[in-house]
């Protein structure tokens, strides 16, 4: 007798968040026209393409691909789906650049990256390590961020 393996709840909650993200990605033109989507669409589109780009290369990759486009929401969009401690590494990482660069919003000049020293570096480092082993399940708050705004396409 053949069984057939139960699919993972996660698994489950991670479909539902994959195919939200992706119509939303599509929707604004991969974030080439965001004033199109929806508080609650913009929200996840921020809090997916932040989570990927800082587990792919960091903060600094985020920054650099994303020009920092939407960097000072990155702290409202993560508190709106109730992951607070990745507000808060955001928050402070916002603040370690500003201090360095010596600007409130530095991250739309491309030449932002010659200007950070060693010491912001590693700092930096140290935000990615922290914001790739938050205690908290952005899985789970991602899930339900998603089906609480009815986001289900």
């Amino acid at each position: 007798m053949w069984f057939k393996k139960k699919p993972d709840k996660r698994q489950s909650m991670l479909k539902v968040i994959d195919s939200a993200s992706t119509k939303i990605h599509e929707r604004c033109g991969y974030g080439e026209n965001l004033q199109v989507l929806t508080k609650s669409e913009k929200t996840l589109y921020i809090t997916q393409t932040a989570e990927c780009e800082v587990s792919n290369g960091g903060f600094m990759q985020l920054f650099s691909n994303y020009r920092g486009i939407y960097v000072n929401e990155l702290v409202e969009a993560f508190g709106e789906i109730k992951a607070f401690s990745a507000a808060e590494i955001c928050k402070k990482v916002n603040q370690l650049i500003a201090r360095c660069c010596g600007t409130e919003n530095p991250f739309i000049d491309y030449n932002l990256w010659e200007q950070i020293d060693e010491s912001t570096e590693k700092s930096l480092e140290k935000f990615d390590d922290e914001f790739n082993d938050i205690a908290e399940d952005l899985i789970s708050l991602n899930y339900d961020y998603v089906i609480s705004n009815n986001l289900q396409y």
